[in-house]
């Protein structure tokens, strides 16, 4: 049994054997749905969800990243930025009018996620953006595009970012000095085992992996193939599946962590 849970997790139980996490929860419930666990078809997943035509869709984030005189790495993305809705659709716009000159055209998704088509423009090669924070980009970069296009791409986004006076704000922490391109390629929107009961309240994940479940933890359908995808977590919740899970072996998934528990008889507690 699989449980991916949209919230971080202080400490792994003890006892409990250690696993990836993808660092976010719809990359966790993929990958766990047989999607490429490097370079997830996210963008795939929200361009079904908005109803856009299918295509070359990337995901594109807004980072922080320092370059020291030797390599450069992604220090921030995500909740780490800060963003609210008001401030984040500002830069999307800004950012918008930028690529609008490369013929590029921005889908607005979340403050963290947008969409972009790339059908018009060399392919990708781009792992999934929470597993390569902190890591080096020198070699990551160097794979991106054979062209070049999207290294020269990234250099112009951040000599237009690093100076843009958005980072002036008295409140903005950490400035907003990159963007990254990611999250491509074709999803597949059946389950390796199309058996296998999907339990969740997200409706991304309802819309687009049918049948799904509800979260009902009386319902009989649940056994040791389903996997629970928990995107609005809340105390009682969780209580109930501890509960649920205590006599099963079960790989929990949270955002910052992974972590298997195994079931153990009385008698060998």
């Amino acid at each position: 049994m699989d449980v991916v849970i949209n919230a971080h997790k202080d400490n792994a139980p003890a006892g409990s054997i250690a696993l990836t996490t993808q660092g976010d929860f719809w990359l966790n419930a993929l990958a766990q749905l047989g999607q490429d666990p490097v370079n997830t078809p996210l963008a795939d997943l929200f361009r079904v969800h908005h109803q856009l035509e299918a295509g070359e869709w990337l995901i594109v984030s807004l980072i922080n990243w320092q370059v020291t005189h030797n390599d450069a790495m992604i220090t921030a993305h995500g909740a780490d930025l800060n963003l609210n809705e008001a401030v984040a659709r500002i830069w999307f716009a800004e950012i918008s009018q930028f690529l609008a000159q490369d013929g590029l055209t921005l889908i607005y998704h979340s403050p963290y996620y947008w969409l972009l088509n790339a059908a018009t423009k060399p392919p990708l090669t781009s792992p999934n953006l929470p597993a390569i924070q902190h890591q080096s980009l020198m070699p990551i970069l160097a794979e991106l595009d054979e062209t070049m296009y999207w290294q020269r791409l990234f250099t112009e986004l951040q000599m237009f970012l690093a100076s843009h006076p958005l980072n002036a704000a008295s409140d903005r922490l950490i400035p907003i000095n990159g963007i990254w391109f990611w999250g491509g390629g074709q999803l597949l929107t059946t389950s390796s085992d199309p058996l296998r009961p999907i339990v969740t309240d997200d409706p991304i994940i309802q819309q687009v992996f049918t049948p799904c479940l509800p979260v009902d933890l009386d319902n009989k359908a649940i056994d040791e193939k389903t996997l629970f995808a928990i995107c609005y977590p809340d105390v009682a919740l969780l209580k109930q599946l501890d509960k649920v899970t205590q006599k099963r072996t079960v790989n929990w998934y949270w955002n910052n962590r992974a972590y298997q528990t195994k079931f153990k008889p009385w008698y060998k507690r």
